[in-house]
């Protein structure tokens, strides 16, 4: 896969993939993409806009379809950034085992399970995850260039800023993104 590859894809695609072929996204991938912050393509207006008015039959559905399994999994990973950022910062020692504890017991689920579904979350959103950490890399080289005194925490910060989330989780997923590019880019960009 070239990096140029990665750029091109939107977090959108999928969900205008299903559109164009006559089928409905659910409403929760549309949340999960909304709550992005990216642009929203016209394609995907218009039928949002359908949803609203009741043009949309969405009846007939499957109740347990795979884009719902997906989609809990992807939750299920950002809860768990969520989670291991706000244990991170009170202090909890074992942010990341405390917070698979935790999450597992709201969710109804073995500790080895929700490990199992954040891993498979991870290779859902390993592309958006590498778009994040390409985003995050690009901004923190302009920053360097203008002489910027640690541009990789100035670039999480501005970000984190702009999707409304904290550093703590955007590190994550810049991590997670960083190392899908390292393993599976032929033309990887250097990373500090």
């Amino acid at each position: 896969m070239r990096l140029s590859a990665i750029r091109r894809i939107s977090v959108w695609a999928e969900i205008c993939e299903d559109i164009r072929n006559g089928q409905s996204p659910s409403t929760l991938r549309i949340a999960a993409a909304l709550r992005r912050n990216v642009p929203v393509p016209a394609m995907a207006r218009r039928y949002i806009a359908d949803i609203l008015d009741g043009a949309v039959d969405r009846r007939g559905r499957p109740r347990k379809s795979t884009h719902r399994r997906n989609l809990n999994h992807a939750i299920l990973l950002w809860e768990m950034d969520r989670l291991v950022d706000e244990m991170k910062q009170r202090g909890v020692a074992k942010p990341v085992e405390m917070a698979a504890e935790s999450l597992a017991t709201e969710w109804g689920l073995q500790t080895e399970t929700l490990q199992q579904y954040v891993k498979e979350g991870a290779k859902l959103l390993s592309i958006h995850d590498a778009g994040t950490a390409l985003h995050v890399h690009e901004l923190a080289e302009r920053l360097a260039s203008e002489g910027a005194p640690n541009p990789l925490r100035m670039a999480l910060e501005q970000i984190a800023t702009q999707r409304e989330s904290t550093v703590g989780v955007l590190k994550r997923q810049y991590q997670r993104g960083k190392r899908f590019i390292l393993k599976n880019v032929t033309d990887p960009p250097e990373f500090k």
